[in-house]
Parts: structure tokens; sequence; C-alpha cells
């Protein structure tokens, strides 16, 4: 029983008193209401809180880790490397080398600056939030020059699987007939939905 008899009685003499006495049991009734509303509109707001944290933490985490490692000095060399020292820190369970950078997408005269992030194919599919989020396309077909883009990007420039984009890097390369941009084109073979637009 969640109530002994002994808090009944006081509860029940309480908020039915006397005949003689009717409007205290009206506002021991509007006491009791208010106090129940109160700790249901309180129990419920943290409730809803609790799950919007565990979802963003989960979209966050899932995406980014719990920590980042970068070089001070250049390019991070010797990942692979730098992973199995991670992976033997104490309650480490997942390494990813993850290259990020940000580049220009054209696409059929439109345009639109991206932060590409490239990882393993093995990494990509260990990670739940990301292979459980493809919308369109196959895992099988992810390999190549074939790359993977975000809903919201494939409707701002209307792109659909198989079409071809065409990735500019900020970094340029020296020629004898000058500097020009880093260029490649790609196919798209996947468009995945995290619930992130970032």
């Amino acid at each position: 029983m969640i109530f002994s008899p002994f808090e009944r009685m006081m509860a029940w003499r309480y908020l039915r008193s006397k005949k003689a006495e009717g409007f205290v049991n009206v506002i021991a009734g509007f006491s009791f209401t208010g106090i129940m509303l109160g700790v249901a509109t309180l129990i419920i707001v943290m409730s809803v809180m609790n799950g919007f944290r565990e979802e963003l933490f989960s979209r966050i985490l899932g995406i980014n880790g719990h920590m980042n490692v970068y070089s001070h000095t250049g390019q991070l060399r010797e990942y692979n490397y730098l992973a199995d020292v991670v992976r033997g820190v104490e309650n480490v369970s997942t390494v990813t080398p993850i290259i990020e950078s940000q580049a220009l997408v054209t696409h059929q005269g439109s345009a639109q600056g991206v932060m590409v992030r490239a990882m393993q194919y093995t990494d990509f599919i260990e990670r739940p939030l990301l292979a459980d989020s493809i919308v369109q396309g196959d895992l099988f077909n992810f390999n190549g020059n074939n790359v993977a883009i975000g809903s919201v990007m494939a409707r701002k420039m209307g792109l659909r699987i198989g079409d071809k984009i065409i990735m500019t890097a900020p970094k340029v390369k020296s020629t004898p007939f000058g500097s020009i941009p880093r260029q490649r084109s790609y196919h798209v073979s996947m468009i995945f939905d995290v619930g992130m637009h970032e």
C-alpha cells in the first residue's frame, strides 16, 4: 500500500470537514487541486527536458564523440598509430580517425559551402547514428568516388542519388601556370538525415 491507514485518516479528516465548516472544505479542495496540478506540471516538464537532453546528447556525441584529438603543428600524421594508443586508454570504447575540412560544392550552377568529414567505410557503418539514418541510397554502393550528403543539402541543391557534384577545396596547388584550386568530382550515393542541420 502506498498510504498507511493513519495517513488516509488524516487526509480524509481535513479534506472533508463538517457541515458547519463547508467553506473550509472548499478551500482544502482548491489547495489540494493546486498542489496536485503543480507537482504534475513539474514532473511533466522534467520528463520532457530529460528526454530532450538525452536526444540532443545522443545526436551530438553520435557524430562528434566525447573527445577530439588535434595537432597544433599542422596535419595529424600516423593517425592509425595514435588511434591504437587512444583505444588503449581505460573506458575508451570507440576511436574514429576523421579528416575534417571546409569546401565548396557546385552542382548545375548552384554552389554551397559545406563541412566535409571523411572517414573509413568500416567506421561509418559501425556508427549507428550514421548507418541507421540513411534515407536514400545503399551502404553497399558506397565506394570509389562516391559521397554521402545530408538531406538538407540535398533538398537545397536539388540533389538525388547518382548526381555528380564538384567539390572545391580551399587549398590551392601550384602549377607552371600559377596557383589553381583543387577540384574533384564525386557521385552522390547516399543521403542521410541525423536530425541535426549541421
